[in-house]
């Protein structure tokens, strides 16, 4: 999918790894540039990252490259 799958797969680099929103989206669209997150995802990501101060950019994040 393009979708759900994505969207689990940036949840899950970020608990596992501890990356930021942002840099699990990077690594996720390196290896399947096709992932087309839609709002309702992108929003619960987005929750989802600030509950767990996954959400603030960090100074290699730069909104510009996603």
């Amino acid at each position: 999918g393009i979708n759900r799958s994505g969207a689990l797969c940036i949840a899950y680099l970020m608990v596992d790894q501890q990356m930021t929103l942002l840099q699990a989206v990077r690594m996720v669209k390196l290896d399947r540039p096709l992932v087309i997150i839609n709002e309702g995802f992108q929003k619960q990501l987005i929750y989802f990252a600030r509950e767990r101060g996954l959400l603030h950019k960090q100074k290699d994040d730069d909104l510009t490259e996603v």
